[in-house]
């Protein structure tokens, strides 16, 4: 006898068109504890003869009053696999006597796989072939209609139009989406649409975003649908931070700092800085900012370029940046002087000869008329921004014979004499473009224009 939970009448239950017998009993179906996926023999697969409500529960007794075998009734079959498609379906579920029969909202609402047999009856197209059965009712469709592309940590928005055959929106149901190992779920609203976003974390490449419905138990059959997803390496951006005015023979601070799309610091990548033909790296810290030196600069004096470049890696695409330069030198010795009121830059001022006093204003007081603008012992050796210097008057400072292209020179508040003994203090230095007709006498004049400040 066969009876049906739910409703009582009586399903005469045939395979093939034989009669079913109690030997179903002795072969049974391998299935998981969700009932959701089934390794089924074809002599346990079972037609119905009449239609069944999806849900429905079918008890075959063997002659006896415990139950041995149950069916789940299943509506709606698609055939992926190429095969002929039986109509209605009942899937067997075989466990010892002594077990209840489940309730049927303990089954899953999700599609189920039957994987077929590799060998035995069969009466579809082909062993191993793999089905999927609807439990809804009701066949529904969903349609992706999210991103299909985004750069590696920037949001993707994935989105899907659920509908049912009939066309009419599905609200209030779950769609999930997954992309490679990320997946997030929305809710559909009013118009059948879900839609959430992820933060892409996952290497560059191509990869599948499928959206996927469970359905939706006696009402709506479960669907998915995919598309490419193609994950880009992300844009960076590159700024040059480092010095740009540089002394030659002293040592640059060269830095730089790599962001995502010029906001977000990027953290453990290499840059390489250029002066030159002088070359550093340095690694970008918490900030994205990546920092080394060059010493001794050794580079021809003037107008140049710095550059820093990241050569991009599996998640971030290249980027560089470049800062123009001016290389100046100090004299061997000592240090040429202006005045601070007159060093501003732009102008043209004497650094050197008779001239010095007139030409030169400077915030303390006018300068002593035997001071002619070469220092010939500063505190700190070479030159420094708060350095003191000393000298003798006119050219008993012995200036050097001849001066850099691009000279930095010291500025000074004042200049006071003691005796023979001329000083002062150096506040800030200046890079001057010489002019022709310097000599070490003051008859000539050492002069030019004051290109930029190095230190104030």
């Amino acid at each position: 006898m066969i009876m049906r939970t739910f409703r009582q009448f009586l399903l005469l239950v045939i395979l093939g068109g034989v009669v079913a017998s109690t030997a179903w009993a002795a072969d049974p179906a391998s299935c998981n504890a969700g009932f959701t996926v089934c390794q089924i023999r074809e002599n346990v697969l079972l037609q119905l003869p009449g239609l069944a409500i999806a849900g429905d529960v079918v008890v075959q007794e063997p002659g006896s009053a415990n139950v041995s075998d149950v069916f789940r009734v299943f509506n709606n079959v698609v055939d992926t696999g190429g095969g002929t498609g039986l109509g209605n379906l009942a899937i067997l579920y075989s466990g010892d006597d002594s077990m209840a029969l489940p309730n049927p909202s303990t089954y899953s609402a999700n599609a189920v796989v039957i994987k077929e047999a590799a060998s035995g009856p069969t009466s579809y197209v082909g062993n191993g072939t793999t089905y999927s059965l609807d439990t809804g009712a009701s066949s529904s469709h969903l349609a992706y209609t999210g991103d299909t592309t985004a750069d590696y940590h920037d949001p993707a928005t994935f989105s899907a139009i659920l509908t049912q055959a009939g066309g009419a929106f599905v609200p209030n149901a779950t769609v999930k989406f997954t992309a490679g190992s990320q997946s997030c779920s929305a809710t559909t609203n009013a118009s059948g649409v879900a839609s959430c976003s992820v933060v892409v974390n996952q290497a560059p490449g191509g990869y599948t975003v499928t959206a996927s419905f469970a359905g939706i138990f006696g009402a709506n059959a479960a669907t998915s649908a995919s598309s490419g997803f193609s994950i880009t390496k992300e844009e960076t951006t590159l700024s040059y931070t480092g010095d740009v005015v540089i002394a030659n023979g002293g040592t640059a601070q060269l830095s730089g700092v790599l962001r995502e799309d010029n906001t977000t610091p990027i953290a453990c990548r290499t840059v390489t800085f250029t002066l030159g033909a002088q070359t550093c790296s340095g690694t970008t810290d918490a900030n994205g900012k990546a920092a080394c030196t060059i010493s001794p600069v050794a580079q021809p004096l003037g107008p140049g370029v710095v550059s820093d470049a990241f050569a991009g890696d599996a998640f971030y695409r290249p980027a560089s940046a470049s800062a123009n330069t001016l290389l100046f030198a100090f004299p061997a010795g000592g240090a040429f002087v202006l005045g601070d009121v007159s060093a501003q830059p732009g102008t043209h001022h004497v650094f050197w000869g008779a001239q010095w006093s007139s030409d030169n204003t400077l915030s303390g007081g006018s300068a002593p008329n035997s001071f002619k603008g070469f220092a010939d012992s500063v505190s700190s050796g070479t030159p420094k921004c708060g350095a003191t210097w000393t000298s003798g008057p006119g050219n008993s400072s012995s200036p050097p014979s001849t001066v850099p292209a691009y000279i930095g020179v010291l500025v000074s508040p004042s200049v006071t004499q003691s005796g023979s003994t001329l000083s002062g203090t150096g506040v800030a230095i200046v890079v001057v473009k010489t002019d022709a007709g310097y000599g070490g006498d003051p008859g000539h004049t050492g002069a030019g224009t004051i290109m930029a400040s190095f230190c104030h």
